[in-house]
């Protein structure tokens, strides 16, 4: 039975914004299909390094949580074509939400193709995989029409497709690495086919 996704206030914040993705490989591995060296990268936490990394290009921070690579970075990612090249042979699902002005993304990617995204005023791609189609059909139960993905429904989505709920105490206490990559200039990815309105 899926249950209504806690609102993550203390990772989107009242006014602020997230984004973040999953990509279902070692850390080490993410960094360097990014184009980064670990040797660019220094401890933090999820708040921020524990002291300035220098370098230019994109400041992500990546952390290891069951199984998976966590990055936090600024949108450059999360709402992009690094989701394509992230995704070949593995998984990655992306989050991006700006609070104040109710605009989310959200992305699944699988061995270098989009499967399923949603674009803020835009919808969702049809049709919906079977994989996401019990979460979806809960997604319409559980929230009301006028819901932000951000406040719940997306977080049902990454739920099922990692395998796992995010929980503030294991992400505060993961171990994270800040650095730099390469801005590659990726453009930003579009929804394949016909998008439909949210909610389902």
């Amino acid at each position: 039975m899926i249950e209504r996704a806690p609102h993550h206030r203390w990772l989107i914040g009242d006014d602020g914004g997230l984004s973040h993705l999953y990509v279902r490989l070692p850390v080490e591995e993410v960094v360097a299909r990014l184009g980064g060296t670990m040797a660019g990268f220094a401890p933090g936490t999820f708040h921020g390094p524990d002291r300035h990394t220098g370098g230019s290009g994109l400041s992500i921070g990546v952390a290891p949580l069951r199984g998976w690579t966590y990055i936090q970075d600024g949108g450059q990612l999360a709402v992009t074509g690094a989701v394509l090249p992230l995704s070949e042979g593995t998984r990655v699902v992306a989050q991006y939400a700006l609070g104040i002005k109710g605009l989310d993304y959200f992305y699944w990617a699988e061995d270098g193709e989009i499967r399923f995204c949603f674009i803020a005023q835009e919808g969702y791609s049809a049709p919906v995989p079977e994989e996401l189609r019990e979460t979806m059909e809960a997604i319409r139960r559980l929230y009301p029409p006028s819901a932000d993905p951000s406040t719940g429904p997306t977080f049902l989505l990454s739920e099922r497709l990692t395998g796992f709920r995010l929980a503030e105490e294991e992400l505060m206490a993961a171990p994270f690495l800040w650095g730099t990559v390469p801005d590659r200039g990726y453009e930003f990815a579009p929804c394949p086919d016909d998008a439909f309105p949210w909610p389902v």
